[in-house]
């Protein structure tokens, strides 16, 4: 029965989530945006920095010099070199669900997980917790030794400071009672985005929080911001994210709308439809879901 059990929990799949990228690791970045550059977009984008979830994304699926950056600053090896790089990519299980801002793979095979987080929640060990089981048992395939499962480091990037103590980058790993580290294959680096230091690393955090392009210190951080801010290829991806994220805001405002005049029983779906402007079938579809 357990055997059972442990078959079915392993029945993860990695998969793209809401994503037009490439659904490989193999392959990096691409020309697939199409539309109009729009005023609302840009003035939107004009003091955004990579602390922005879409900045952020768009820079790191511009190709591997912005993930390689940070990797080497952020864990010290200066010789880390990034070899693919797949944006907003999902592992997807019985369970919770997961979606990795970026995923990267470095020329030793050891994979990388990129977050950009505004606040450190109450919850977030756990959380961490449940993005290395899924990345495990989604890269061990079955009937594999352990020896092919991947390294695993997570770089959580913070809007602040995490822990409260100054510190650039915060590095845990597995220990023992004695300090030893027991399992070298995940490591978590939590950073903070406020560090101000006059070091390299205080340059790099300046860079990350910047919002004006004109301002920033030179380094890949400032090109890939180039290339968002400066070229019309930046430019459209960012207004075209704009605009679908926009578009999903609306949907699901104009949902939760729908359900709390479906609760509420004043009116009945076919005259929240008319009232609304929407076919019967997206009020019967909500109303569905609430009594499931």
């Amino acid at each position: 029965m357990m055997r059972e059990e442990r078959e079915v929990v392993i029945q993860f799949s990695l998969i793209p989530i809401d994503d037009p990228m490439p659904s490989s690791l193999g392959e990096s970045g691409g020309d697939y945006y199409a539309g109009d550059i729009t005023k609302d977009g840009l003035e939107e984008l004009r003091h955004k920095s990579f602390l922005s979830d879409s900045v952020f994304n768009i820079g790191m699926r511009h190709g591997t010099k912005m993930a390689e950056y940070l990797a080497r600053m952020i864990t010290g090896d200066r010789n880390l070199r990034i070899e693919k790089v797949l944006t907003q990519y999902g592992i997807k299980n019985l369970g919770h669900s997961v979606r990795m801002d970026a995923l990267a793979v470095d020329s030793k095979g050891r994979m990388i997980d990129f977050e950009m987080q505004m606040k450190r929640e109450k919850e977030i060990g756990r959380r961490m917790r449940l993005y290395e089981s899924s990345f495990n048992l989604a890269f061990l395939a079955k009937g594999s030794s352990y020896s092919s499962l991947p390294s695993f480091t997570m770089i959580w990037l913070y809007g602040e400071d995490p822990h409260g103590r100054g510190r650039a980058v915060y590095t845990s790993q597995w220990k023992d009672q004695d300090n030893i580290i027991t399992d070298e294959s995940v490591v978590r680096h939590e950073v903070n985005t406020r560090y101000a230091g006059e070091d390299e690393m205080g340059k790099m955090m300046y860079n990350i929080r910047c919002e004006e392009y004109a301002e920033m210190k030179d380094d890949p951080l400032k090109e890939t911001m180039d290339y968002i801010k400066n070229t019309k290829e930046g430019m459209m991806e960012y207004t075209s994210d704009y605009a679908r994220w926009k578009r999903e805001g609306e949907e699901k405002g104009r949902e939760s709308t729908i359900e709390t005049l479906l609760k509420k029983g004043a009116l009945t779906a076919s005259q929240i439809a008319e009232y609304l402007d929407i076919p019967l079938s997206e009020v019967c579809r909500i109303a569905e879901s609430i009594n499931s």
